[in-house]
């Protein structure tokens, strides 16, 4: 939480700001009923091996692994609660291959995405950074438009997916004293945090946040990503 009198400003510059967010994740709880949601189908917990079987196909049904579930309901009312539109999309697998088209005419108009990192089982993120690289190109032409990307994720290395996002996008290394968790590239910051559920390791635990928690942490990262007078007078007006 903001410690001064700048940072609170700043966050209250960025909170009035945001006004919509977009969220992509393939298992999104879209009904208010986890138990309803995943009764269709039943799978071993796990990230790896896709399911082909026709009633996944049909449904979307995602694995049963409790850690990569997101509650859809909740956090759109959480974000409603400070003032921000959310929408939710959980693509079907055979949806993918154009997700990043989809998307891109969406998100344009987006402050904030939010993205699942495994999306169907898709190989370790490669989809996820499929999905990021196309969001980078088009904030260049968007004049370098200043864009929050946050991976909100089950999986419990959260140090090889920052690593893995580092070099795809071409990003600095990270200083001693850098986060190792957010990447900065031009005006974009894509920050890595872990769903309630994920089992991550002590060292990683400040990075597991709640999804109830996610509005309030998107908004005080957008704000370290704008902070600076300038930055806030441009924002404000």
């Amino acid at each position: 939480m903001p410690t001064n009198r700048f940072e609170r400003l700043s966050r209250r510059v960025a909170s009035d700001f945001l006004n919509t967010v977009v969220v992509v994740d393939d298992q999104a709880l879209l009904t208010g009923s986890p138990t309803d949601e995943h009764a269709r189908v039943l799978r071993a917990p796990g990230r790896q091996g896709g399911d082909s079987s026709p009633a996944h196909r049909e449904t979307g049904a995602a694995p049963s692994d409790s850690a990569h579930r997101l509650n859809a309901k909740e956090l759109t009312d959480s974000f409603s609660k400070i003032g921000v539109v959310c929408a939710v999309i959980r693509p079907y697998q055979q949806e993918l291959d154009a997700l990043e088209q989809r998307l891109s005419a969406i998100a344009s108009s987006a402050d904030v995405v939010v993205l699942d990192w495994v999306l169907h089982e898709f190989k370790q993120g490669e989809k996820t950074i499929a999905i990021i690289k196309e969001l980078l190109r088009s904030s260049r032409t968007d004049g370098g438009r200043a864009r929050l990307i946050i991976v909100y994720t089950g999986e419990t290395d959260l140090n090889q997916i920052a690593d893995s996002i580092r070099a795809q996008v071409a990003a600095p290394e990270k200083a001693e004293s850098a986060d190792p968790f957010t990447i900065q590239r031009g005006a974009a910051r894509i920050c890595v945090y872990a769903k309630e559920q994920s089992r991550l390791p002590q060292a990683n635990r400040n990075r597991q946040i709640r999804v109830v928690e996610l509005p309030d942490t998107i908004v005080d990262e957008f704000a370290n990503m704008t902070r600076g007078l300038l930055s806030n007078v441009a924002i404000a007006s």
